[in-house]
């Protein structure tokens, strides 16, 4: 009798630890997780096979081991997270020959799959012909559909869209609460962009009026300085100054 775990229970084992490792931050459970993901990998489990290679490009650079490992897991990829990641290797020919075509192909069936980093990739990918002929159409609707997902990076092209009239009408609003969403994802050129927003008079927000429901300038600019502070600390945007003087704007951290 084979009382051998097989490769579900190996997965869920796994899970199990990398969420104790969470807790206590110990990294021999970590390493006692992906063993067992790559177990179940071996013997067919597809997700996984995912979670394997996704730890071995992302965590450790091994991308022999992530372009093994993720080719297991296209069989069953309901959300296209494999097939965005083969997508990726083969856009950088980590350990594989660069192939736009086939970087397109995947991208292209991920997004299908709903997947909004892949989804975001065709947006780049139509507009510069990576893989595909250059398609300004194409390259937006899939940028709006990243952008209905939430996509961070998706999200503030929606809101420059919009502020600047490209490709859309004109809709300082609509740039707004685009920028908003950016922000909250992670985008820190977006949380700078609310607070210009906030500052410039562009949008008038309730909490920037007086009694008299007047656009108050000094409530605005403290408003703007909420966000500028926060921009700053976001890894993506630090240069807050530099941009802010290229506005003609003025900002004191020590405000």
């Amino acid at each position: 009798m084979n009382d051998s775990p097989n490769p579900e229970q190996l997965y869920e084992e796994a899970r199990t630890l990398l969420i104790i490792s969470q807790a206590t931050l110990n990294e021999g459970t970590v390493t006692e997780a992906y063993e067992l993901l790559k177990r179940a990998a071996d013997q067919g489990h597809s997700r996984a096979a995912y979670d394997y290679a996704n730890y071995r490009y992302y965590k450790q650079g091994d991308h022999n081991d992530a372009f093994t490992y993720v080719q297991k897991a296209l069989g069953d990829d309901p959300e296209g997270k494999a097939h965005y990641l083969l997508g990726l290797l083969y856009y950088h020919g980590k350990a594989c020959d660069k192939n736009d075509l086939k970087s397109y192909e995947l991208h292209r069936e991920a997004a299908e799959r709903g997947n909004p980093d892949a989804m975001f990739e065709l947006y780049v990918y139509y507009s510069q012909g990576i893989g595909c002929d250059i398609n300004h159409g194409k390259a937006f609707e899939w940028n709006a559909k990243a952008a209905e997902a939430d996509h961070y990076r998706a999200c503030f092209n929606m809101g420059w869209f919009y502020e600047t009239g490209t490709n859309v009408e004109q809709d300082l609003e609509k740039a707004f609460r685009y920028y908003q969403t950016a922000s909250a994802n992670g985008n820190g050129k977006a949380t700078a962009y609310v607070g210009v927003m906030y500052e410039k008079g562009m949008v008038e927000p309730e909490e920037t009026l007086d009694e008299n429901g007047d656009w108050d300038e000094e409530k605005a600019r403290k408003i703007a300085y909420t966000w500028y502070r926060k921009a700053e600390n976001e890894q993506d945007f630090y240069m807050i100054d530099d941009y802010l003087d290229s506005l003609g704007l003025y900002y004191d951290n020590e405000e």
